[in-house]
């Protein structure tokens, strides 16, 4: 390995001895764990005879196998031989890579190019998954066989504990090519049929070929990840039509299918919600409509009563007023004869007073009267 501590700065001198302490290590050599943080992008973007992380991850990996592999042979659990290639390729897959690399933060030391740094490589899964790998051979190389054993044991445990725990974490990969091998004699090919995007943000898009049939397309942001979607592809379609009865093959089946069913429970679980919620409403609404209607009602018979009572008012103050016009009037007829009557009196006195006869003539009369009645 090329480099040496003289070509290190100061800043960069500080940040390395906080990292090795951070994770309860010593490099001899700080040029070979500055190099393991290097990206591609920052070397090229620099004038010199400078090393990028490439070679040092590729020693990293097949050391973080070898040990992965001797940590489950010596378990005291009895595993099968298919059972621990699985565990050992789910322990050394991108995603448990990026979760070490993650809580070690071994991000914040990385040194990227100007564009990769905007793009946000910073925190891309595959550079930050590469760069624990080149950690691990940079320490393998400094420190010998045993302490790098003991960092990967260390770093990785708890993940180890997690696959025996969860079992239906599978890698489809591993399992296809297990059944590939049982069932067909061959192992499965995989072909990039296309790439999409930026070189920070690329698109791939694999097929997988089983004996003659092709699955796939299986796409993801790297190439492991879109090859371990159409492994799974391939093996949904193979527990459909093959009839398998591989208890591997149809724990991770049945894994993708529970993922699925719980995703449609929850929407229906949602729906469900959004109608009750909507009912609730709809109930609410009448509710509120009936309590107006009969507030309606009530001020409806309110008014009508208020308009009976005026009516039955003016009703009285008529008859009042009838009364007080009959009696008026009775008045009148009691007060006339009596103011007209002195008249008639008058009259009726010059009557008589004009057809009175003499005393002599009445006395006539008066005989003359008394003779006819004799």
């Amino acid at each position: 390995m090329r480099g040496s501590n003289k070509n290190i700065s100061k800043k960069r001198h500080q940040e390395l001895v906080e990292f090795q302490r951070s994770l309860g290590i010593r490099f001899r050599n700080l040029a070979i764990l500055n190099t393991a943080l290097s990206h591609k992008s920052y070397v090229n973007e620099l004038e010199g005879d400078l090393e990028n992380y490439e070679k040092l991850e590729f020693l990293g990996d097949s050391f973080l196998g070898l040990v992965v592999s001797d940590y489950l042979y010596n378990q005291e659990i009895y595993l099968k031989e298919g059972t621990l290639a699985r565990i050992k390729s789910y322990v050394v897959s991108e995603s448990t890579l990026y979760s070490v690399g993650k809580t070690i933060n071994i991000q914040k030391y990385l040194l990227l190019g100007k564009g990769e740094e905007k793009s946000g490589g910073r925190h891309r899964k595959a550079l930050i998954g590469d760069s624990i790998e080149a950690l691990i051979g940079a320490y393998y190389i400094d420190g010998g066989f045993s302490k790098a054993r003991k960092l990967v044991e260390r770093l990785f445990a708890g993940e180890i504990e997690n696959v025996e725990k969860n079992r239906h974490v599978k890698d489809y990969k591993s399992i296809l090519q297990e059944y590939a091998q049982k069932r067909y004699k061959v192992i499965p090919h995989y072909t990039i049929i296309n790439t999409e995007g930026p070189d920070h943000r690329r698109k791939f898009y694999v097929n997988v070929t089983v004996g003659k049939r092709t699955y796939g397309p299986g796409i993801g942001e790297s190439k492991k990840q879109a090859e371990q979607n159409a492994a799974s592809m391939a093996l949904g379609d193979l527990l459909t039509h093959k009839r398998l009865r591989d208890p591997n093959i149809e724990r991770s089946a049945k894994h993708r299918q529970t993922l699925s069913l719980e995703t449609e429970s929850h929407k229906s679980a949602d729906r469900r919600s959004k109608r009750r919620r909507g009912d609730d409403r709809t109930s609410e609404d009448h509710q509120t409509k009936s309590l107006e209607t009969k507030s309606l009602e009530t001020k409806s018979r309110k008014s009508a009563g208020r308009r009976s009572e005026i009516r039955k008012g003016d009703d009285r103050s008529s008859g009042d007023r009838q009364t007080k016009s009959l009696q008026t009037r009775g008045l009148k007829i009691q007060s006339t004869p009596s103011s007209e009557r002195p008249a008639k009196d008058h009259q009726s006195k010059s009557r008589r007073t004009k057809t009175l006869p003499t005393n002599g003539d009445e006395a006539d009369n008066h005989t003359d009267k008394t003779k006819g009645q004799s």
